[in-house]
């Protein structure tokens, strides 16, 4: 084990701006990182970009961070969310439809391409493991730490490393893999696969542009930074940055104008490649959605999907609702209800508005798609219920199956009464069956991240007796 820990390090770089402390952080950590960002954004020039965003954001939050309790999982999740926003920010600048991504939509051949099954899940399941279960598999797999290393760090018995250690391997592989590898199989996968090559020149790139990063936040001023070894991108951001706000010819005195040109050249090919790494991944987002019995999607991923549906949702509901109102049923029959939603007019309207996402929920159990309510869904439990994760599943699957049901039934709602509670939210609604009866429901949604998301409620009303409702039981009607 190192004799100097993270947050000495940290702590050190804080108090006086010790380079060498921050140095030894990023060679410590720059495999974990750029393995991390290269298995999500493929590329390995893009994965670079990602590697240097996170430890420029180490560098600024470093006091914040002294205390924290294990950067290596802090660094995996800033590291992923890094890769994700630039995937996502390259994906918005496609104007056009592109072809289905089929090299995502091959079946895998088998046991020799086991890590190609993998590496594409493994970080977003890792990243919706609870935080004790991640720890002890980044500190085993990625930082390549002994049980007794990992005993003192988590002041736990190696004999509790290992079973905490079995316990959240189970839990990994289930839910990147299911049961199609078995447990010593997948923990040989993780052993081989999960830290990259990181490129020779990375490091000294990534600490220089940290640094200078860390030195700007704290008043430094520009004239006093060498030029960094960057990427080729960001040498022409800064250099145009440079150019428009000090005057510095020098370092253009050594570049011909042969060179320029070369340079301008390399540039295009790269942004050429990025736009085709961008429809390649616009169009793998459009086919996980599509088919969603292949694999399970994160929270975030799901979100921005639904973010980037919303729009053709809400198209799709106005020419509903115009050729509804130019019908001559619809003009000589009776007035709805006020704020009368039919069903015929639900789309994916996204998450940012409670009202939003009870007709998104509502939609997704029309359209019969229970990998969306899934994700949709938040469970408040009752303590008393002993824990299962086996049961707990198929328990939660056949709750699912008949949220999808219940939604497949109804012809439309309409909201009756709204609850603020911070950041909760109480919606009284009414709905109308297939068979033209009405039912008065209370739901709750509770927000995360700007996003609202429908509550099921689980309970036990007896040995045995285990219920599950949206509905708020009298249990939890004073629950917070």
């Amino acid at each position: 084990m190192d004799e100097t820990n993270d947050s000495e390090l940290l702590r050190r770089y804080s108090a006086g701006s010790d380079e060498a402390a921050f140095a030894e952080l990023v060679n410590r950590h720059l495999a974990l990182v750029y393995s991390v960002a290269l298995r999500v954004v493929v590329d390995p020039h893009l994965a670079e970009d990602a590697t240097q965003s996170t430890f420029g954001v180490l560098a600024s939050e470093a006091r914040r961070l002294i205390s924290h309790p294990l950067l290596t999982s802090w660094l995996h999740r800033t590291a992923y969310n890094h890769a994700a926003k630039l995937v996502r920010t390259e994906m918005r600048r496609r104007a056009r439809e592109q072809e289905a991504f089929k090299m995502q939509t091959t079946e895998y051949p088998g046991v020799d391409n086991d890590w190609e099954q993998v590496a594409p899940r493994l970080d977003s399941a890792l990243d919706r493991l609870n935080e004790n279960d991640r720890k002890i598999i980044l500190l085993r797999f990625f930082e390549r730490k002994k049980a007794h290393e990992i005993s003192a760090l988590l002041e736990l018995t190696e004999a509790a490393v290992y079973k905490r250690l079995s316990r959240a391997l189970t839990r990994l592989r289930r839910m990147v893999a299911g049961e199609k590898i078995s447990l010593d199989t997948f923990a040989s996968i993780l052993e081989a696969g999960t830290v990259a090559t990181v490129p020779a020149s990375l490091s000294t790139s990534v600490t220089a542009a940290a640094l200078a990063g860390g030195f700007a936040a704290k008043g430094v001023g520009l004239a006093t930074l060498n030029i960094l070894v960057m990427s080729k991108l960001k040498i022409a951001a800064v250099s145009a940055i440079l150019l428009a706000g000090i005057a510095t010819p020098i370092l253009w005195q050594h570049q011909s104008l042969a060179h320029l040109r070369a340079e301008n050249l390399r540039l295009g090919d790269k942004i050429q490649q990025m736009e085709r790494l961008s429809a390649e991944a616009d169009a793998l987002s459009r086919e996980l959605a599509i088919r969603r019995e292949q694999e399970s999607l994160s929270k975030a991923q799901l979100t921005e999907l639904l973010r980037l549906r919303s729009e053709v949702g809400l198209l799709r509901k106005d020419n509903q609702e115009l050729a509804r109102l130019r019908s001559p049923s619809a003009r000589g029959s009776a007035s709805p209800e006020p704020n009368y939603l039919p069903a015929t007019a639900w789309a994916n309207v996204g998450l940012d508005k409670p009202e939003a996402a009870i007709q998104t929920f509502f939609w997704a159990g029309k359209q019969g798609d229970t990998n969306v309510l899934s994700n949709l869904l938040r469970w408040q439990r009752d303590p008393a219920i002993p824990v299962s994760d086996k049961l707990d599943e198929k328990f939660a699957a056949s709750m699912i199956s008949g949220s999808a049901h219940f939604a497949k039934e109804l012809e439309g709602f309409r909201i009756t009464t709204v609850n603020n509670e911070g950041n909760e939210i109480r919606l009284g609604l009414e709905v109308t069956n297939d068979m033209g009866n009405t039912e008065s429901h209370l739901l709750r949604l509770v927000q995360e991240e700007q996003q609202w998301f429908p509550v099921m409620h689980v309970w036990q009303e007896g040995p045995g007796s285990i219920h599950a409702s949206l509905d708020i039981p009298p249990k939890f009607k004073s629950a917070n």
